[in-house]
């Protein structure tokens, strides 16, 4: 019995990554004894159907992960039977119970690093075009701090923290300039608009708007791509992002829009106050916590993982069950890749949650261990081999 609540404690405190250097050693001697290895088994399946329950892991996938790494005595159940547990095997068990990674089954005993490619490909980075009203283009990427241009009473620059900072100069109306912030493949960029407002953009997205924000007593902009907005409140007039049609109307608040224009469906998360969402007829209230999905025919309101929604913009990909078509769609924006698919694609769902700053063969890799697809990279080129 006092084992069972010492490797508990143990095995807590190794997934917090605070064991101390004596609790490690006693931890690996506990690792390594085949007396244990029934009991070590039974907490690990225990913390692999905590852990992915929440990532609401489908039941199959759950089954069929512990049956294959586990053994196949064990599924869902406490193992009957004795096995030597081998210190390769306890960390492949380890990486498949860490909720921050992804969830795998190792094809075979070795590790991620005997998958080789041909090449690498780097991540994404901070990198912009603005678009001024009279045509011209500045690339962000290649210009130094400090101002930029002045357009319809509006100083623009860029600071050192890497944002586009707008400051209003004057109140002479005048003609409003509209001006463009657009994000290639591999690219995101963030700017400050006139009225204190900080927008994100994804990769391959682009952000219209007039110089001084203001049209008929609203904010507004207009979003291709995926955006996050920290709206600056401002009660007498209103922040209005159009995208694709849609509207999303709010006074000061967090949230985040994805609505390219291959995507078959928009969505409209909220992380923080109220928005209202309008399209066509439509209109729906959001509260913290909730997600409208716009499929192009009508809106539909659930609640949802806000941390899924956002990840892009704390630079991680986080995935929830989604499918490799899905999948290969963002890493394609980000590093600027073409995707190839030979044979069948699984039906299974990828969940965790992984860096968007390492090069594409690190991701790939954590994927491939999944058992459910193979890759090789071709310069630019990613096939999805199954």
């Amino acid at each position: 019995m006092h084992s069972h609540v010492r490797l508990s404690a143990l095995l807590a405190r190794y997934f917090e990554n605070n064991l101390t250097a004596i609790e490690a050693q006693e931890f690996s001697a506990y690792l390594e004894d085949p007396l244990y290895a029934e009991e070590i088994k039974e907490l690990l399946g225990a913390s692999f159907t905590r852990q992915s329950d929440l990532l609401e892991m489908p039941v199959t996938r759950k089954r069929r992960v512990l049956k294959n790494v586990l053994g196949a005595s064990y599924v869902l159940q406490p193992v009957s039977r004795r096995i030597w547990f081998r210190a390769g095997l306890v960390a492949a068990i380890l990486l498949c119970v860490l909720a921050a990674g992804l969830f795998y089954t190792p094809r075979h005993s070795g590790h991620s690093d005997d998958i080789t490619y041909l090449n690498d490909v780097a991540p994404g980075k901070q990198g912009a075009t603005l678009t001024l009203s009279n045509g011209t283009r500045i690339k962000l990427d290649e210009t130094g701090n400090g101002i930029l241009a002045e357009e319809a009473g509006v100083k623009i620059s860029k600071s050192a923290d890497g944002q586009v900072v707008y400051e209003i100069k004057n109140t002479d109306d005048g003609n409003p300039a509209v001006q463009v912030l657009s994000t290639a493949r591999g690219e995101t960029y963030q700017l400050r608009l006139p009225d204190g407002s900080v927008v994100h953009l994804n990769a391959a997205s682009s952000l219209s708007f007039s110089s001084r924000l203001l049209q008929q007593g609203k904010r507004l902009v207009k979003l291709n791509g995926e955006g996050f907005f920290d709206v600056a409140k401002d009660k007498t007039h209103p922040f209005v992002v159009e995208c694709k049609g849609q509207e999303v109307e709010v006074l000061g608040t967090h949230f985040n829009i994805k609505g390219y224009a291959e995507d078959q469906k928009m969505a409209s998360t909220l992380v923080e106050g109220s928005v209202k969402v309008r399209y066509g007829n439509e209109q729906r209230l959001l509260k913290p916590g909730q997600q409208a999905i716009n499929d192009g025919r009508r809106l539909s309101v659930s609640e949802v993982d806000v941390a899924e929604a956002i990840a892009w913009k704390e630079g991680f990909f986080r995935f929830n069950d989604a499918q490799v078509a899905d999948v290969m769609e963002q890493l394609a924006r980000w590093y600027n890749i073409e995707v190839k698919y030979e044979g069948k694609l699984a039906s299974d769902g990828f969940s965790g949650k992984i860096s968007r700053y390492k090069p594409i063969s690190d991701v790939l890799k954590m994927l491939e261990n999944t058992g459910l697809v193979k890759f090789k990279i071709e310069g630019r080129r990613v096939t999805v081999l199954e």
